[in-house]
């Protein structure tokens, strides 16, 4: 697969559609609206609420509009996302306006499926289907990441997202003990990965690995025909061993208030 298609793949499932996940989260939003996509959830700040400007060239003044009122109320403020370094208009305008960075990650694609085996004989990988579940995945993640405890309530995923065929989540257990998570969520073709997290005592047992297999898997037999994820620096050597190639970076910046 060619760079442009990995870059196709990876705008079209992280940035240019809904998730499915927006079946479920209480003031989400998503509109596609002259090439870009306005996305918007209940959790606060640029990471999850943002414009991604990755096609045609469009105004930023014009995002900007639409933007303020699309986002209005939203806790933390919005961004825009593009992808960097690219010559894209967009970016141009707002390097030359100042605008601070909130996030930059690599964004992969695994262009082929199934997913060569990742499993870990030491790690008990179980699928969630009921709250009590979502409960351990959500409070495992959020501990891995050094999530403020006070987001916690509003980063649990409603019940019903658990049977969605379009979603899946996953523990990892060792000694009953819940120390890893993943989950998929299906965009298209595409498989989603998110939420691979592994608590820091449990590292490098090649836990990380499995349980993204696991969520690959998943992808694969709800029809998928890739993957894709954004990566933080400290997971992108696991994700190339399991045949992750890099599409691009998507960059998103703040707006600001004035």
């Amino acid at each position: 697969m060619d760079q442009r298609e990995l870059r196709r793949i990876a705008h079209e499932a992280l940035a240019l559609n809904a998730s499915p996940m927006f079946r479920y989260q209480r003031d989400c939003n998503f509109v596609l609206r002259d090439d870009v996509a306005y996305s918007r959830q209940a959790l606060p700040g640029p990471g999850f609420n943002w414009a991604a400007a990755v096609g045609r060239p469009v105004a930023l003044n014009q995002i900007r509009r639409f933007g303020d009122s699309f986002f209005a109320g939203c806790a933390g403020g919005w961004g825009v996302l593009v992808e960097a370094d690219a010559g894209h208009p967009v970016e141009a305008e707002i390097r030359n306006r100042g605008w601070a960075v909130a996030e930059e990650e690599p964004a992969f694609v695994l262009p082929e499926m199934p997913l060569p085996n990742g499993q870990s004989a030491a790690l008990d990988i179980r699928r969630v289907n009921d709250a009590a579940g979502l409960r351990t995945f959500t409070e495992s993640a959020c501990t891995a990441f050094g999530t403020p405890v006070e987001l916690l309530d509003q980063m649990m995923p409603p019940e019903a997202s658990a049977v969605d065929p379009d979603i899946a989540y996953f523990v990892g257990w060792s000694n009953d003990q819940p120390v890893a998570t993943a989950m998929m969520h299906k965009v298209g073709s595409t498989g989603c990965i998110a939420g691979v997290s592994v608590l820091a005592e449990f590292r490098r047992r090649g836990f990380g690995k499995a349980i993204t297999a696991a969520a690959i898997a998943a992808a694969a037999a709800a029809g998928c025909r890739s993957a894709a994820l954004r990566s933080g620096p400290m997971a992108v050597d696991l994700y190339r061993q399991l045949g992750f190639q890099l599409a691009c970076v998507h960059k998103t910046y703040t707006v600001p208030l004035n």
